[in-house]
Parts: C-alpha cells; sequence; structure tokens
C-alpha cells in the first residue's frame, strides 16, 4: 500500500532534481573549472530543506537569474562541507554567495528574493569582467588591437571583417560593445555614401551615384548598408537608360581626370604632356575633356616654339644616359657601338642642347 509524500520531502526531492538539472558541482571541482574557463561562481549554501528548495525552485528558476547563470560555475555546499561555510562566514542556510574564478567574494545575494539575488549576481558579473577563457581573451584582445588600427589606416573592410570575428567570438562586454561600436560607426560612414548617392541619382548624375554605391560596397562589405548599395546598382541595370547615361558619364569623368593629369605633366614635361592630350583625345573624342586635349594638342603642334620645348624636354628624359653609355663604350674600346647610339641620339633630338655633346664625343672615336 503506497503513501502520499509529505510536502516536505515532495519540495526536497523537487530541489534536489532542480539541482541536478543545473549542473552543480562541488566547491573543490568548481573552483577548478572556474579557474580554468575564467567563470565566476555561484556557491548556494545548501541546508537540503523545504527553504533550500524554496530557493532552487521558486527563486533560483527566475527566467533574469537562468540567462545569467550560464556565465557562472554553479557550486554547491552542503552541511557537510563546513570549511566552505567558515570560508565565506557563512552561519546558517540556506544562502548563495557570488565569487570569482579564484573563490574570492564578489556579492552576497539574497535566496529569499529573485530580484535581490539577480541584481547581486549583476553586481558580481560587473565586478568580474568579461567572462571568458583566457584563450578566447587574447584573440579578442588581438582583434580589438586589429580593429583600432584598421580605422586609423582608414582601412575600413579590415575593420568590418575583425569586428565580425569579435562579435562571433564572444557576446562578453567591453568585446561586444566594442564590436557593437565599430558596427555603427562603419554603418553611420556607408550611410552617409548612399545619401550622396542619394543625391547624385536626383540629380541626374547616375554615375557617380554608381560610384558611391561602389565605395560603400568595396569598403564595408557585408553590412546593412552594403546590401543597400547593391540593390540599388542592381535598379540602375535594369534601366537602359540609366545603364547609357552612365556609361556616358564615366567617360566624361575619365576623360576630365586624364586632362588633369596631362595638364599636371605640362610645367616639368611638356613632351608627355603632349602624348596624353593626343592619347586622351582619340580614346574619349566626344567628351568635352577629349575636345579640349585635342585643342590643346593641335595649338602646341602648330607653336614651333613650343615644339622645341617637347623636343629638349623629351631629349632631357634619355640623352644623358644615352651619352653616359656612349662613353663608356669608347673607354672599353667598343667605338663602333658608341658610334651607333651618338649617331641616333644626333639623328633622334637634333636641335637640342644635346647634339652637340653627341657630336664632340663622336669626333673622339676612332
Amino acid at each position: 500500500m503506497s503513501r502520499s509524500l509529505s510536502l516536505p520531502v515532495l519540495v526536497v526531492l523537487l530541489a534536489t532534481a532542480a539541482t541536478a538539472g543545473d549542473s552543480w558541482t562541488s566547491f573543490r571541482e568548481g573552483r577548478s573549472r572556474a579557474r580554468a574557463e575564467h567563470r565566476p561562481m555561484v556557491v548556494f549554501f545548501d541546508l537540503e530543506d523545504a527553504n533550500s528548495a524554496l530557493f532552487l525552485k521558486q527563486k533560483f528558476s527566475d527566467p533574469r537569474i537562468q540567462k545569467l547563470k550560464s556565465r557562472f560555475v554553479l557550486v554547491r555546499a552542503t552541511q557537510g562541507a563546513r570549511d566552505v561555510w567558515s570560508r565565506y562566514e557563512v552561519l546558517s542556510g540556506p544562502a548563495v554567495v557570488f565569487t570569482d574564478s579564484d573563490g574570492k567574494l564578489l556579492e552576497r545575494g539574497d535566496w529569499r528574493s529573485a530580484d535581490g539575488t539577480y541584481y547581486a549576481m549583476k553586481a558580481a558579473l560587473r565586478k568580474f569582467g568579461p567572462v571568458i577563457s583566457p584563450e578566447a581573451k587574447a584573440k579578442a584582445d588581438a582583434l580589438t588591437a586589429e580593429i583600432k588600427l584598421a580605422l586609423k589606416k582608414k582601412d575600413y573592410a579590415a575593420a568590418v571583417v575583425a569586428a565580425r570575428k569579435l562579435a562571433a567570438l564572444t557576446t562578453e562586454n567591453p568585446y561586444a560593445e566594442r564590436a557593437r561600436i565599430t558596427f555603427k560607426r562603419l554603418g553611420e560612414m556607408a550611410q552617409r555614401h548612399l545619401d550622396r548617392a542619394a543625391a547624385h541619382e536626383k540629380a541626374g548624375r547616375y554615375y557617380d551615384a554608381l560610384v558611391q554605391c561602389e565605395t560603400v560596397i568595396a569598403t564595408f562589405p557585408g553590412i546593412p548598408q552594403a546590401k543597400d548599395a547593391e540593390k540599388r546598382i542592381a535598379r540602375f541595370g535594369k534601366s537602359r537608360i540609366i545603364t547609357e547615361t552612365i556609361a556616358r558619364q564615366r567617360d566624361e569623368a575619365n576623360a576630365k581626370a586624364a586632362l588633369a593629369a596631362a595638364n599636371a605633366k605640362d610645367a616639368k614635361r611638356p613632351d608627355l604632356a603632349l602624348e596624353k592630350w593626343e592619347t586622351l583625345a582619340a580614346r574619349w573624342p566626344d567628351t568635352e575633356a577629349g575636345r579640349e586635349a585635342k585643342r590643346l594638342a593641335l595649338f602646341r603642334r602648330g607653336d614651333p616654339e613650343a615644339m622645341k620645348q617637347v623636343r629638349e624636354s623629351r631629349a632631357k628624359a634619355s640623352c644623358p644616359g644615352k651619352l653616359a653609355m656612349a662613353k663608356s663604350y669608347r673607354d672599353a674600346g667598343k667605338p663602333d657601338l658608341a658610334r651607333a647610339i651618338l649617331e641616333k641620339l644626333i639623328d633622334e633630338h637634333a636641335g637640342t642642347s644635346f647634339e652637340k655633346p653627341a657630336r664632340e664625343l663622336l669626333a673622339t672615336l676612332k
């Protein structure tokens, strides 16, 4: 004939089940695990009575506490572990304390109150710092430094990659916060490019809008703004009018940049400037910059004094080396090689300041 269990016995059995389900361990084993995993400890002083069961069944099972408990190693000290009770000056139970991974007291909890226990756990975690293994902490520190360096060098793509690795490595602060702040900062920067793209598109400057979108994709890979940029580019590609406009505007932009580069060369290398103008005019004849380059090239070709400067500039770039080589051949007893170089120099650079020294050196050959 079976007998029903009394309420105290039933509560203790439920508490025992809860204790087992939460993987409670002894103080010695718990501290060893806490040190290895760099985690704080919950030390529960269990009288194995109705009050202890009440804490485990009703207070420690609070959803807020359950969310935090994985960051702790759970230690259960029964009345037989008097050394542990003495260590924390616990005179009566049930009771709960929170310690660091070495067993140093961080906070005392309140077994009667789920709120008291929850806030004590939060305070203990703040004092303890990141709950992360030494190996993971080393990686997290390295990734944090990598993010800082990438931001300093404005290598935002590298910063995105490092921040993503950091976020995947740990949800502990300050690392999780570092990743979040990095993503927020990069997202704001990317959004400014998208805002400029929208303004360019509204004004019909589709190529400029495309450049802003491509910058977002290349510089901030994988963040939401990069996905938005990809969608905008895909939309451009569906319109024949827009794609033709982009091609035309791209030619205008490239020709304009080439013209600026050619003009910058003109002061020191008028020969290179002339070459660049003529190349530009042939490549982009229907652009404003291409037409301007053609005008400049024709004007220079038609100015004898300007062409004299072009020939002198070209000679300065190559003749000193050729004269030095001819001298070397002469001194090495190879007059035929020296003569070939000098005769070609005189033919190609007649009328420049290098013709006279070339003829003088030619006269010394036997």
